[in-house]
Formats: structure tokens, sequence, C-alpha cells
């Protein structure tokens, strides 16, 4: 097995997809994306991950391309999601003498 593709190829996309599911499922917590989205981001994950098992069995390299290609749907798919979302409201109406409670001295 070539030493490019064990740094370049498995391990790559196992990394990404352990960000891609940390990322998913932290914003499933939070509620923050929707949730076709963090689904399709835990998905990744588990692909992702999956296509450390390329190092032990060739079948399995299927997976690499899989996790790489469905986790670039999934990253464009969370850049729409977050150009979408609505600003959130200023703490402090505008024009207003009150400061945030984080501020007060």
């Amino acid at each position: 097995m070539d030493l490019v593709f064990i740094i370049g190829a498995a391990a790559q996309v196992a990394t990404t997809g352990l960000l891609t599911g940390s990322v998913a499922a932290a914003a499933r917590r939070a509620g923050a994306l929707p949730s076709w989205l963090n689904w399709l981001g835990l998905t990744v994950a588990a692909l992702s991950v999956l296509s450390m098992l390329s190092l032990l069995t060739e079948p399995a390299t299927a997976f690499i391309p899989l996790g790489r290609f469905v986790g670039m749907v999934w990253f464009v798919g969370l850049a729409v999601a977050l150009l979408r979302r609505r600003p959130a409201a200023p703490a402090v109406a505008p024009g207003s003498t009150r400061q945030p409670a984080a501020q007060r001295v």
C-alpha cells in the first residue's frame, strides 16, 4: 500500500468526517440548522470514518469518494443554510440609553 494513499485518502476523509459529524451534532443539539442537514452531516461522518477500513480491505475504498463528495455537498448545504438565516435581533434597541447586562458595571 502506498504511503501517499494512507496519508492522503482515508485519513483525510476520516478527519473531515469527524469535523462534519461534530458540527452536525452540535448544530442538531442547538437547533441551529435544518434537521435534514444535521442528519446528512451525521451520515457523512459515518461514511467518512468507514473509509479507514480501506487500509484493511480494498472493497472499503468505495467509502473514500462517498465520504469526500457527499461531504462537499454537505458543506455547500451548510453555507446556503447559514446565508439564509436571519440576523439575530440586537441586544439593545437603537437609540436606547440602557446598556446590556454584560456592559453594566
